[in-house]
Formats: structure tokens, C-alpha cells, sequence
């Protein structure tokens, strides 16, 4: 078909009959647009060889015209993709000349120039035969290019004469050097290298769809690996026919994905940008109006697809190794009924053990729990699973001993994580537990969830499963490894991870349809109608302790008395505590960050002190206040006893239960070392307790530094946690900032904190000149992410105030954007609460009048909600106009 396809185009558009430059390229360019039209509705295979085979009919044809057929001791070979007849529309072509050591070289730059300047992007060397044995011997990269050459112009006995240097026996191919096993090593540390740098970090939202896990090099490296092997020449001659069709459509999903995204990026891409994905989601023709979903769709068939491949690649490798090393001829070690141990690896006695015995579908995995000696398992055994599947039906699911063995998985001392994963890995989990099918390689399109929500729950899992090993292993997880041990059934918090998102997809609260599957999965498997409450209360719950943390003010007892009576109990607070962590860390790394976990346990401490006491005993203001004082005092060792408390006596009760003791004693010797005349100052440290950096800028009158010390904030690109304003009855300021670097780090080094308390010294001395012109660009990933603004407004009457829920697209500067909007509206700002999910922001401003009273009329309320809008719309048409530009320059 695609010899077709290019004798179809060179019937329309004959190669040109003379050198001209600017007539090649035009062909070759026309040529390619005519294949792209052709995408999608032609077969892919036939592109992308037709492709080949015209730059075959191109180079060819120059190598004539330029008289390089008359220079002897010259060849020139495909190798790589090209050696395998395979060029996307911005492939590489890589090529390979062969010289006997006497030829002209010197001719071949003329020829080559001519190539490039007819716009073909080359990757060439240069070398004789022995060079290419010698370099085969010390590199495997090249050696495995060079498995897949084919001679192109030249001289045809040069390319046979390496063939024989490379191939024929004792050749470097099937030599020594390169023996078969020494080679599928090689092969494997390097897919292994490959997965390490491909499947973490920014590839997980933005994946490799050549070199990631389960992409387009791990069906090469099989290929590779087998072309190695003496006898095996197609991997239909290694794979059942079920496994051969995975590797087909999985190569044919890829080829379409690379083909569609060299397209629409107009170059050579590997990587599914944020700023693509939708682009050739459209291109492959993925239906429906809204970007997200359509986005959502494909890489969810991109996950799935490179999900499957991974599974079989790692099976097949599984059985190469078996081949290359067959068991030694010992006598087996039988467990049971179904299975035995063979050289240290698990398998069945018997090719009908799982239709004899269907236990053995669940009973493998404890087995491998519960003997740590055992290496893994022996190839035919995963096949036989796989085979097997459909005897987990809705009877195997309800059989009592079959619920008695997965939930004795999970109460496992070790690997309970490990072997489920090797459940999902093998089919055997989403067999017995369909759910989990249904979100396999579901993404969410944002920044904020990483991984698809099957691998999430999983992720999760791990995540407790760390806490549990923290205490020798994980030393990150100690403080949480005591709460751990406190809980009393450990396979509870499992299933409710499980559940937790289980969710995700169907219409109505993922929580409530995750709550109601546990409570009908855990009945099912005979848990106590209190157990199964429990897991039920923690999946419904799941997102209530990370939400309150970060968007209510845990200073606030009211807000602790409300928290404390939705939880209710020491047990269910430990176990939601956990069980967050694990959520956030196993959402996104890099979005875990110690002043999120300083809120969360500042919340389970607060909490835990509240249940102690009784919901129903209010926590007695004065007595809290009498405590603070206390403690901040045997902190104070610049200032005496008499001013500590006239100061404080100036400070609203309100901001004072805002204070931990070291920040009261801190700010404390900070305002009274100042001298009289000095009417403002900048103080800086680093905050070990929120792990972040706290800076204190004191006005001796209030002169409204709020928005220029925002926006010299923004300047310096760092991330505002917390702010507060602080009016003391002397009419004294105290502006409070919490912030991190741009990697969520606290500001420490000295020459960096000397650069930050300038530059806000500097704004607090020329406020009006500080207070404009921030221009910042968004993030290059979070420009591609829509967030709808939304905007609330509360009322609250101790401390006095109006509150405003904002939640919008993340960008730098949001918040001296917003101040200066709140600021125009004659808003005073009390507090800002900055809590950022990803590319979301989720902002809470505590805000008064003039009057330092709560803003109620409708009026001025609307006003306010219009200016934010505005002053958001105006950042988002910037982003808008980045993208179209990139998009045009693409």
C-alpha cells in the first residue's frame, strides 16, 4: 500500500529533472502535504513508509545528479527509523556513509549541502567498515542503528562488506562481544534508564510518546531484542496472537499520536506539550465541543494504550530471560495444590492449574507476600493469569473465600502495595474490582493531578504503605509513622484509598458514588457495620481536612469547633489525617511542600486538643490569649516584660489568636527595637515552624504598603502563602507576609534575603513607584488551563469583616493584581488566605471599609465583583494572546 501511495504521488509530481534547489524543495515539501491531507482517514503505516520511500526516490536521484555513482569507494545506507522504512514528517534521516578508506570524501559536501538546502533535516557520519565494527564493539546505541540498514546509493559491495563485518559469524552482531544475552541487558538498563528519566516529574502530565514508559522505543527495544536473537526474525514468532494485537494497535495508536503531533507542531516533537494535546487530539479527529473533554479522551487512550504496552513489554522481557537462562534442573518446591517454586520464581504445577483451582487467581499474590525469598514470577504463570481472567466473574466475586483472601492481602505486614499493583499490572484488579477499569488512564486535564486516576489510588496506597516503613526506612513519614501505629485496622485506611476516588468520572459527587461503592464493596466482604462506616466516613470525607487547612482560618476556635464536630472521633481525625497526606503527596510531589504539611498538622493538632477537651467546651479565649502571652515571653529576649505587654495590649484580640508564641515574640522585639523617627522597616527571617519566609514590614502610620510590597513580590517571583495586616489602636501597621521560592523552599541564603529586604525597603520608601507596571508572563503550562472565575462574598462577625472566596487561573502578580483592585474599590485588606491547586488559585481576602467595618451594601459588592473580573480578564487576554502567537509561529 505504500509503494502505492508514492507511485500515486510521483504519477502526480515526477521528481525533478534538473538541480535546481528551490524545485526539490518545493517537491519535497509538496510531497509531504500531500500525505499530511491524507491524515487521518489513510492508513498511517502507508504514510510514514511512503514518506521513505520518496525521500529514497529524492536521495537517489541527487546522488545522479551529482555524479556521485563516477567516485569509487563510496555507500550510502539508511539506518535507525529511515532503516526501518519509518519517517514521521519531521523524522530525522538518518544515514550512514561507508568508504573503503581511498575515496574522495571530499565530494560528498557538495551532495550533502544540496540535501540540506533542499530542507531535509540529516543525521550523517562517516566511516569505513572496520571504523563501524569498532564503534559497534564500544557502543550498543550504534550498534543497534546499525541492525537496521539497508543500502540506498553507492557502492552495493561496500554495504555487504559491512553486513559481513557486522553480522556473519563472529561478527560483532552475533559475536561474542554482542552475545545475545550481553545484549538484552544492555537493552534493558537502558529502557530502565529510559522509564527513570520518562516517567516522573513534568513527563507525567507532558509524557514522551517515544521514549516514555510503554511508548514507541519500548516496542522498538523488543524488536531490537528479538532481531538480536538467532532464530526469532518477528515477534509473531514470540507473542499468542492476543499479545501480537496489543503490540500492533499500540504501535498503530503511537504512530498516529507522533504523526499527528509533528504536524501540528511543524517540527520534529516527541513530547505531548499542554500547548499540543488538544491540537492533536482534534487532528486524530477526537469529537465534542469542549477542549478539555476532548483533551481528557485522548490522553486517556494514550495512557491505556502505553499502559498496556508496559505490561506486555515487561512479560516478554520476563520470557526472554527465561530463554536465555533456562531453569536449572532442579526439583520443584510445591506450595499448594496450584502452585510450586522453580529456581527461585513462582508458578503454576500445572497449565489447568487456575481452571482447577480459581483461588489461585488472588492466591498468587499473598503467596509472593508472604515468601519474600521468591524473585518474581515465571512468564508462562502471568500468560496463564491473563488466559484465566474470565473466570473472575460476579460468582467468583461473591465467593466468601475469595473476598477472605484479597482482604487478607490487604492486612499483609509487607507489600501490600507492591503485589497490588502487580494485581492491576497482571488484570487481576480490575477483573475483581471493575471499577477500577473504568478510570484506568483517566486524566484530569490540569496541573494539579498528575497521574491518571487509576495510578493516583494506586499512588496513594504507596503513599501509606511509606508512612508504615517510615520509622527506619522513610524518615520524611516519622511524624506521621506514631499516628499510623494508633490506628487499629491498617486495611481500613487501604480501602478507603482505594475508594477515594473511585469515583472520578461519573456524573454527581465522586466522594458521595465513592462512599456508597465502599459501603457495598465492605458489607460484601463481611466488615462490620462500624468498620464499613469508618471507611465509608473517610472516603465521603476524604477531601475535608486538606480543604479546611487550606482555605479557613485554623486560628479561628469556631473554626476548630466546627472541623472537631464534623470528624467526631480521635480515630476518625488520625485516620482522615493520614489518609490526606497520602491524597496530596500522591496527587502531585511537587505540590506537596512543607508549609502544606505544617497546616495539616497544625489543624490535627488544634483538632485533636478540641476533642480532648469535648466539641461541646468552647476553648476559652482569655485563657488561650493568658497561654500565648506566657510562652512568647520566654521567647523575648530583647525586650522587657512591661513593653512586651503594653505593646500587645495595643493589638486587636482578634489578629493576637492569629500568632503562634515565636511569631508574637519575634514581631515583637522587631516593632519595639525601632527607633521613633523610623516611620517604616523591613525585617526578614526564616520561619522554621510554617517552613517558609517571614517578612514583617512595619509602618509607624498606616500608608497603605500593601499593594506595593505585593507587587515588589511579584517582581521577585516569589509565592505568597499568607498575608495579614495588623492595626494596632496606636494606628501602628504590621504587613505579615509568609513566602516560599518559586519551588516552594523558603528564601535562606543571606545574599538573598539581603536582596529581598532591599527591594521592599525600596518599596516602603517609594511606595506610588512600586506600586505599578508589573509585567510578568504566565508559566509556559499554566497559560493552556481555563479556570472559570468565581467569586463569593461571606459575612462574619468576630472579627468584623467581609470575606471574599476568589477562585481563578493561577498567574504571577495575582495577588498584587487583586490588592490593587480590592485597594480602587476602597477595600482595606485584613488578611489573604493564597492556596494554589495546580493552575488554580483559591484565594480567600478578609477585607473591610474605611471604617474597619464589614462591607454589606449590594452596591459597592457588585462593584467589587466586577472590578476582580476585569482585573482577571485583562491578565487572562494576555495568556490568550501568547498562545495565538505561539500557535502562529507553530
Amino acid at each position: 500500500m505504500s509503494a502505492s501511495l508514492a507511485t500515486e504521488w510521483l504519477a502526480e509530481s515526477p521528481l525533478p529533472s534538473g538541480a535546481n534547489t528551490a524545485l526539490w524543495k518545493h517537491w519535497l515539501e509538496d510531497s509531504q502535504q500531500w500525505l499530511s491531507e491524507k491524515f487521518p482517514e489513510q492508513n498511517v503505516a502507508d504514510l510514514i513508509h511512503a514518506r521513505s520511500e520518496l525521500i529514497d526516490q529524492a536521495l537517489q536521484a541527487l546522488w545522479q545528479q551529482h555524479r556521485m555513482h563516477e567516485i569509487a569507494g563510496l555507500a550510502v545506507l539508511a539506518v535507525g527509523g529511515y532503516g526501518r522504512e519509518e519517517l514521521h514528517p519531521y523524522s530525522d534521516i538518518d544515514l550512514l556513509v561507508v568508504h573503503d578508506g581511498r575515496a574522495d570524501l571530499d565530494a560528498l559536501s557538495p551532495y550533502f549541502q544540496k540535501l540540506w538546502d533542499c530542507g531535509l533535516k540529516l543525521s550523517q557520519s562517516v566511516r569505513t567498515p572496520q571504523q563501524c565494527r569498532q564503534d559497534a564493539r564500544d557502543d550498543i546505541t550504534l550498534m543497534t542503528s546499525w541492525l537496521e540498514m539497508r543500502h540506498l546509493c553507492g557502492e552495493r559491495t561496500l554495504s555487504q562488506e559491512l553486513d559481513r563485518k557486522l553480522s556473519n559469524r563472529g561478527g560483532i552482531f552475533k559475536g561474542a562481544l554482542w552475545n545475545r544475552e550481553k545484549f538484552f541487558h544492555g537493552k534493558l538498563a537502558e529502557r530502565e534508564a529510559r522509564h527513570e528519566q520518562f516517567a516522573k516529574g513534568a513527563y507525567l502530565l507532558e509524557p514522551n510518546l517515544k521514549e516514555g514508559p510503554g511508548g514507541l522505543r519500548d516496542i522498538q527495544t523488543l524488536h531490537w531484542i528479538l532481531k538480536r536473537h538467532d532464530y526469532i526474525e518477528d515477534a509473531a514468532e514470540f507473542c499468542d496472537a492476543q499479545e501480537l494485537a496489543v503490540l500492533e494497535d499500540g504501535q498503530e495508536f503511537l504512530w498516529r499520536a507522533r504523526f499527528a503531533l509533528h504536524d501540528v507542531s511543524g517540527h520534529a516533537e516527541e513530547r505531548l506539550h499542554f500547548g499540543n494535546q488538544q491540537r492533536v487530539a482534534q487532528r486524530l479527529g477526537y469529537p465534542g465541543s469542549n477542549a478539555n473533554k476532548i483533551v481528557e479522551a485522548f490522553m486517556q487512550d494514550y495512557y491505556r494504550t502505553t499502559g498496556a504496552i508496559d505490561r506486555l513489554t515487561e512479560v516478554l522481557f520476563q520470557q526472554y530471560r527465561e530463554q536465555l537462562q533456562p531453569a536449572a534442573q532442579h526439583t520443584p518446591q510445591p506450595l499448594n495444590e496450584c502452585f510450586q517454586i522453580l529456581d527461585g520464581h513462582l508458578e503454576i504445577r500445572a497449565g489447568d492449574s487456575f481452571k482447577q483451582h480459581p483461588r489461585g487467581l488472588l492466591e498468587l499474590f499473598l503467596i509472593l507476600q508472604q515468601h519474600p525469598e521468591i524473585q518474581g514470577v515465571r512468564a508462562h504463570t502471568i500468560r496463564a493469569v491473563r488466559n484465566h481472567l474470565s473466570l473472575i466473574d460476579e460468582t467468583f466475586r461473591k465467593t466468601s473465600e475469595h473476598q477472605q483472601l484479597f482482604l487478607e492481602i490487604l492486612r499483609q505486614p509487607q507489600h501490600v502495595a507492591r503485589e497490588l499493583r502487580r494485581m492491576h499490572r497482571y488484570g487481576v484488579l480490575p477483573a475483581y474490582w471493575p471499577a477500577i477499569a473504568q478510570v484506568a488512564g483517566k486524566m484530569q486535564y490540569d496541573l494539579f493531578h498528575v497521574y491518571p486516576v487509576d495510578e493516583h489510588i494506586l499512588q496513594v496506597l504507596t503513599e501509606l504503605r511509606h508512612i508504615v516503613k517510615s520509622e527506619a526506612a522513610e524518615p520524611e513519614y516519622s511524624l506521621f509513622h506514631e499516628l499510623f501505629l494508633q490506628f487499629p485496622k491498617p486495611e481500613l485506611l487501604y480501602l478507603a484509598a482505594l475508594f477515594h476516588d473511585i469515583g472520578k468520572g461519573r456524573d454527581g459527587d465522586h466522594s458521595t458514588l465513592g462512599a456508597e461503592d465502599a459501603q457495598e464493596f465492605c458489607l460484601q466482604h463481611g466488615l462490620s457495620e462500624y468498620e464499613t462506616g469508618i471507611v465509608q466516613w473517610l472516603v465521603e470525607q476524604h477531601l475535608l481536612m486538606s480543604m479546611t487547612a487550606q482555605k479557613r482560618d485554623t486560628s479561628d476556635p469556631e473554626v476548630i469547633r466546627d472541623f472537631a464536630n464534623q470528624v467526631g472521633s480521635g480515630m476518625r481525625l488520625r485516620g482522615l489525617f493520614l489518609l490526606t497526606v497520602a491524597d496530596l503527596r500522591g496527587t502531585n510531589p511537587a505540590l506537596w511542600t512543607p508549609w502544606r504539611e505544617s497546616l495539616l498538622y497544625r489543624l490535627y493538632r488544634a483538632t485533636e486538643r478540641q476533642l480532648q477537651r469535648g466539641t461541646d467546651q468552647p476553648i476559652d479565649n482569655e485563657h488561650r490569649l493568658n497561654a500565648l502571652k506566657a510562652s512568647a515571653l520566654k521567647r523575648v529576649t530583647h525586650a522587657d516584660t512591661e513593653s512586651c505587654i503594653q505593646f500587645w495590649g495595643t493589638l486587636p484580640e482578634s489578629d493576637l489568636l492569629h500568632y503562634t508564641d515565636d511569631e508574637l515574640a519575634w514581631q515583637t522585639e522587631c516593632v519595639l527595637g525601632c527607633a521613633e523617627d523610623e516611620m517604616t522597616r523591613v525585617f526578614v527571617r526564616h520561619q522554621g515552624s510554617h517552613h517558609c519566609t517571614e517578612i514583617l514590614v512595619y509602618e509607624r502610620q498606616r500608608s497603605r504598603l500593601f499593594v506595593p510590597i505585593t507587587a515588589t513580590l511579584a517582581r521577585l517571583a516569589t509565592n505568597v502563602l499568607y498575608a495579614r495586616i495588623t492595626e494596632t489602636r496606636g494606628q501602628e501597621v504590621l504587613n505579615t507576609f509568609l513566602v516560599t521560592d518559586t519551588d516552594g523552599l523558603p528564601i535562606h541564603e543571606g545574599f538573598q534575603l539581603a536582596e529581598l529586604r532591599k527591594r521592599l525597603e525600596e518599596a516602603a520608601q517609594n511606595p506610588a513607584a512600586s506600586s505599578h507596571s508589573v509585567q510578568l508572563r504566565p508559566g509556559t503550562r499554566e497559560r493552556y488551563f481555563e479556570v472559570p472565575t468565581e467569586i463569593e462574598f461571606s459575612q462574619h462577625e468576630a472579627p468584623p469583616e467581609t470575606r471574599i472566596h476568589l477562585s481563578t487561573s493561577d498567574h504571577p502578580g495575582l495577588l498584587w493584581t487583586l490588592s490593587c483592585a480590592l485597594e480602587d474599590c476602597g477595600a482595606h485588606i485584613r488578611q489573604a488566605r493564597i492556596t494554589t491547586l495546580g493552575a488554580q488559585a483559591q484565594d480567600v481576602f478578609s477585607v473591610t471599609d474605611a471604617d474597619s467595618q464589614p462591607i454589606v451594601d449590594p452596591q459597592t459588592l457588585t462593584h467589587i465583583e466586577d472590578t476582580l473580573r476585569s482585573r482577571i480578564t485583562q491578565l487572562q487576554s494576555h495568556d490568550d494572546s501568547d498562545k495565538q502567537a505561539e500557535r502562529a509561529i507553530a
